[in-house]
């Protein structure tokens, strides 16, 4: 029978043992007992070594939060990316006067400063009582209402982005192009403004061209780099309050930087309808391109889109090359950013940021490049702001009716309408004077040039490029 020991606590039992251990076997007991200690030892040891190896070293713990903190970073960019959009202008930043006119104030160009070839000779122009012939509306006393900033709402994912490209001997922007962006609608239209676009502005030649020169002497600074900005600025101020748009961006590159860029991207392929051969030694300029499909460098593509001696319609004829060369670009573009050559891209971006002055930020340009990469080519519209040749040849005349649809069905960004009562208010592009320059400003729009719009997929088998 079980003992008790006195000293021991009342539900505290000692469990004997040798029942199992007949005849008293001593050697066996305490061989067991060693080994019961051995066995609770290792245990003991296991369980620590595994505590110890279930810690992390100072330096894996650093490597993990590393790890989070680059995986965090890179959701935030991700995310960033995705919802970022260019900032839109408030209501209070309208960057032309909404104020309503009298159709005979629409007229104002200042006669101090005529076109150099203003015929003396020429007729006195009848001007329209109503300019916007073709909207009855306008004009009326409802049209002329005191209009208010508040109702311009802005529609959401739309942006416009002048853009210019200069010669680098006189500073004449030879390619001029407002960009709207869609990125609602999934669509990019580009309107080029040709170089020979009759102005009313105080610039030597009266072309628009020569502003951009213009606006750049008037505020030199010593540098390019430091005078580019100012003159940019003005030219955007001028196509803004004169047609009534808002510009987001600007962009200006240099046709040294053109050739760059083309070269970096490998060249671009276009079909070339006939031979284009000129020698211009004074300004550097030789072109030599055959007939036929062409793999254009740098140097030959800036010779297809300055070519102009050949056309019978000499500048209006380069705009519309110009539009075949900007839709074999942006193929090859697309292609580029498609492919993910980081090392191409690399390249081009470096190449771009030497040349080009921009109010863009790197966000803005990923912005741009992503909305660009899904725009297929169908969506993609060229077109001349619409307008004709005045009498005399020498400048391209915008025509006030025509122009001022396309700007509300392409460029404006306001859900209102831009009025016939607000358009041009200053006659910046009119010399209200001159009979033949008035003549296609206040034309109906079946006098004009060219008022089609071409789509990416189809420009090169749509357009006719006259030729001598």
């Amino acid at each position: 029978m079980m003992q008790n020991n006195p000293n021991q606590e009342p539900n505290e039992v000692n469990e004997d043992v040798s029942m199992y251990y007949p005849d008293g076997d001593a050697e066996h007991i305490a061989r067991d007992d060693h080994d019961e200690a051995f066995l609770n030892e290792t245990i003991k040891k296991k369980k620590k070594i595994r505590r110890r190896n279930g810690r992390l070293k100072k330096s894996q713990v650093a490597m993990i939060m590393a790890i989070f903190v680059i995986y965090a970073l890179v959701l935030v960019v991700a995310a960033w990316m995705i919802f970022y959009k260019p900032a839109q202008p408030t209501v209070e930043e309208l960057p032309f006067d909404i104020t309503p006119m009298e159709p005979s104030q629409t007229v104002v160009s200042d006669p101090n400063n005529p076109p150099l070839t203003k015929d003396p000779d020429s007729p006195e122009p009848t001007v329209p009582e109503n300019p916007s012939s073709e909207n009855p509306s306008e004009g009326t006393p409802a049209a002329k209402e005191e209009q208010t900033a508040n109702e311009y709402v802005i529609k959401d994912g739309v942006y416009n982005i002048l853009v210019v490209g200069h010669d680098d001997a006189a500073l004449l922007a030879d390619v001029t192009m407002l960009v709207n962006v869609n990125t609602t609608e999934n669509s990019i239209t580009v309107m080029q403004i040709p170089r020979d676009t009759f102005v009313s502005l105080n610039v030597p030649t009266n072309r628009v061209n020569a502003a951009f020169n213009t606006y750049y002497n008037q505020n030199y600074r010593g540098s390019y780099d430091k005078t580019v900005p100012y003159a940019i600025e003005e030219l955007e101020k001028m196509y803004e309050k004169s047609l009534c748009i808002n510009i987001h961006h600007t962009a200006v590159l240099s046709l040294a930087g053109f050739q760059n860029i083309v070269n970096i991207m490998g060249g671009v392929g276009v079909y070339v309808p006939e031979g284009m051969y000129y020698s211009d030694p004074e300004q550097d300029l030789y072109i030599n391109i055959p007939a036929g499909y062409q793999w254009l460098n740098g140097a030959q593509a800036e010779g297809f889109i300055r070519f102009r001696s050949g056309y019978t319609q000499g500048d209006l004829g380069r705009v519309s090359a110009q539009k075949i060369f900007l839709i074999a670009l942006f193929e090859q573009a697309k292609s580029t950013v498609k492919s993910a050559n980081v090392s191409k891209l690399t390249e081009v971006a470096t190449e771009i940021s030497k040349y080009l002055t921009t109010n863009l930020s790197v966000s803005d340009l990923m912005f741009y490049a992503k909305a660009f990469v899904n725009i297929g080519m169908e969506d993609i519209q060229l077109l001349t702001i619409p307008g004709n040749m005045e009498r005399s040849n020498n400048y391209y005349v915008i025509n006030r009716a025509a122009t001022l649809k396309v700007i509300n069905q392409h460029f404006n960004i306001y859900e209102k309408e831009i009025s016939d009562s607000i358009f041009d208010r200053n006659g910046t592009f009119n010399l209200y004077y001159d009979a033949w320059i008035s003549e296609v400003y206040y034309a109906g729009s079946e006098y004009l040039y060219d008022n089609h719009v071409y789509t990416g997929d189809s420009i090169s088998e749509e357009i006719d490029i006259p030729r001598n």
